[in-house]
């Protein structure tokens, strides 16, 4: 009996001492098992909840002091060009016919004082006038002219507003909302109705700072409504939403759809381009408390380490982000100890640590 459990501790010391040399070979030569990065051509898509809005809303505003004649009610669709408000003219038009009297008042006093600046001139060739006197000439015509532009520039802007008496559509609109009320009595710069243009609707939505980051400040993105509508980016805000640290992104549809009601909520998708992105083996990916990353093995069988991104988990792998490539060597055992630079021999067999 004593014999067989002798030689039954000879037989696991034997063991021990193999599986030990073995593993102590394999270490000292770094012999290692290796995989490789497969392609990933899915993409990743994600969802975000958006308001449609317009950019801008347009204010019509009251050219002069008089009263609202007439104005459009809200909720009524005007068509670009369509006549939604207009004011009383009455004093306008009797400024316009005061000022045409003045300035031809105006042009006969500087043709007066003209005429009166040559014969002094004539005069003054002949010494039968003194310097003052001519230098007083000069400057009555000098201030009669600059009267008479001055009273031009009046009519020029009385007559402006005088034509914006009557306010326009400058594009396809709701009335939005009735500031002045008919009969009302509006200064100039006052608020008559706020129009929401019917067109040129946008996309406003909300990004998780989480997928801003995977989609690499959103290179090779694409966007898509709830709608089946192709979405473009046209601009971004660069600040978060401290509470639920997303930041908006605005988006235009390829073809703007009128029907799209203002307010009305709906999801986008948002597809991040598979360039980045591929697939790895479970066991190739190696993590610690400073990172996640691979070792990859270069052509000379020297490693580097590679930091990567877990981007969605897929049976039997991982689908990253990082800078590596489909077909790049990946270790997969064998990763203790290992060192950038460092070569490694790639095991054709079964490592069994």
């Amino acid at each position: 009996m004593n014999v067989k459990v002798n030689k039954c501790c000879q037989m696991a010391i034997k063991v021990f001492l193999i599986s030990f040399l073995f593993i102590w070979n394999l270490q000292a030569e770094n012999l290692v098992k290796s995989v490789n990065v497969l392609p990933w051509s899915d993409g990743i898509t994600h969802n975000m909840y958006c308001i449609i809005q317009v950019p801008t809303t347009l204010q019509v505003s009251s050219h002069s002091n008089s009263r609202l004649m007439w104005v459009l009610p809200e909720g009524a669709i005007v068509e670009k060009g369509e006549l939604i408000a207009e004011q009383e003219n009455f004093y306008l038009e009797n400024n316009v016919r005061r000022l045409k009297i003045e300035i031809s008042s105006a042009i006969s006093e500087e043709e007066y004082n003209y005429k009166e600046l040559h014969r002094a001139q004539t005069l003054k060739e002949k010494s039968l006038i003194s310097d003052s006197d001519l230098n007083n000439k000069d400057r009555l015509a000098k201030q009669a002219e600059l009267a008479r532009e001055m009273l031009q520039i009046q009519l020029e802007e009385t007559e402006y507003r005088l034509q914006h008496l009557s306010h326009y559509a400058p594009e396809r609109s709701e009335i939005l909302k009735a500031e002045s009320k008919l009969g009302e009595y509006i200064n100039e710069g006052d608020n008559i109705v706020q129009l929401l243009p019917t067109s040129n609707k946008e996309y406003k939505c909300e990004l998780p700072l989480k997928v801003y980051k995977e989609s690499l400040e959103l290179k090779n993105v694409s966007f898509t409504a709830s709608n089946n509508s192709i979405l473009h980016l046209t601009r971004r805000s660069y600040s978060l939403n401290r509470d639920s640290q997303t930041l908006f992104l605005y988006l235009a549809p390829e073809n703007p759809q009128r029907l799209i009601l203002d307010g009305e909520r709906l999801q986008v998708s948002i597809s991040i381009g598979a360039s980045s992105l591929t697939m790895i083996p479970f066991d190739a990916l190696e993590v610690t408390d400073k990172d996640t990353h691979v070792w990859k093995i270069n052509n000379d069988n020297s490693i580097i380490k590679i930091k990567v991104k877990i981007i969605k988990t897929q049976k039997d792998y991982f689908v990253i982000q990082s800078d590596l490539s489909a077909g790049d060597t990946l270790i997969s055992l064998g990763k203790q100890g290992l060192k950038n630079g460092q070569k490694v021999t790639v095991s054709k067999g079964r490592i069994a640590l």
